[in-house]
């Protein structure tokens, strides 16, 4: 079983070889969040959304608007409940 280290790891290499791709530090900002590192999380949602508006959002992958709300959601680090009703410490929306 993979653990939260070995997906870190795995990410930040794909971040290193793909510097104009939002999605290994959007993926890398959930697995923090998961792991309950939300002050990194936060700073890896930003980075991810700094990257895919610099990028200006490749149009052939485009980033998905649930992901631009989870990454904006982890960025602030909010609490309660957003518009969805989806509990906002938890970006996927699971109980």
């Amino acid at each position: 079983m993979e653990t939260v280290a070995d997906a870190e790891g795995y990410l930040e290499r794909a971040m290193a070889l793909t510097p104009h791709a939002w999605e290994p530090a959007a993926q890398l900002a959930e697995v923090l969040w998961a792991a309950g590192r939300r002050g990194e999380a936060s700073a890896m949602a930003e980075r991810a959304l700094k990257v895919s508006e610099r990028a200006g959002l490749d149009p052939l992958r485009p980033a998905p608007a649930s992901t631009v709300k989870r990454l904006r959601t982890i960025a602030g680090g909010a609490v309660g409940d957003d518009s969805d009703g989806n509990r906002a410490g938890d970006p996927a929306g699971d109980p």
